[in-house]
């Protein structure tokens, strides 16, 4: 069995160095040396983890391809599905391996390993690192060719749209309107390696990389 990893994340990236102990496995780091390798090669699969491109025809129709989601699909397919569901308050996601189609993020479903969204940005990439080993690892020492998967249900929700730098941007009525629950989740979402949230006025930007939040004790139920 042969394997062409993608991923160019740090956090892919480590998904690639634990796998590829165990798994041959080539490294595709950008676009141009995927559509290189994957020309001169016949692999078995294309494993996309962390990767931001679309696949153009040619590379599907020549190899399987599977990739990586960071939620539960069909749930926040799309952009920066991180970001979207920790500003929907979401607490407990889950890492879904699925099948590569023309369509974004609409193949069938493979596996899938539940995560916990708590915590710091650094926290829940790291759950979904260690949750892609988890898959992976089941899916490529179980039999090939891969079986069809789980066909997604009709009528999903559409694919939510990547958010740029200038979504980081926060308005002092944003912020008078959040819920200190609220404001921690728009901020940690986007800590570091995303663009930060920002406010800004007349005497310049405020970047906020990095906050804590402490939880209001429950109230005491009566005796």
């Amino acid at each position: 069995m042969r394997f062409l990893f993608a991923g160019y994340r740090d956090w892919s990236l480590r998904v690639h160095a634990t796998l590829s102990a165990e798994f041959p496995m080539d490294l595709a780091q950008d676009s141009e040396t995927l559509h290189d390798l994957a020309a001169k090669t016949a692999y078995d699969a294309i494993i996309l983890v962390g990767w931001s491109w679309i696949l153009p025809n040619s590379v599907l129709e020549r190899s399987e391809v599977i990739g990586i989601h960071p939620s539960d699909l069909p749930s926040y397919a799309g952009g920066s599905p991180i970001q979207h569901q920790v500003i929907d308050g979401i607490e407990n996601g889950a890492v879904t391996l699925f099948r590569i189609t023309p369509a974004l993020d609409a193949g069938p479903v493979i596996d899938r390993e539940p995560i916990s969204l708590a915590g710091h940005l650094s926290d829940i990439l790291a759950a979904i690192e260690s949750a892609s080993v988890v898959v992976l690892r089941r899916v490529l020492a179980g039999a090939w060719p891969l079986g069809p998967g789980t066909a997604q249900p009709e009528g999903r929700p559409p694919p939510r749209r990547r958010l740029t730098p200038q979504d980081s941007r926060l308005t002092p009525e944003q912020v008078a309107g959040m819920t200190c629950l609220q404001l921690w989740n728009a901020i940690r979402c986007r800590e570091d390696p995303y663009p930060n949230v920002y406010l800004e006025d007349e005497t310049g930007r405020l970047v906020i990389r990095q906050v804590e939040f402490f939880p209001a004790p429950k109230p005491t139920e009566p005796s």
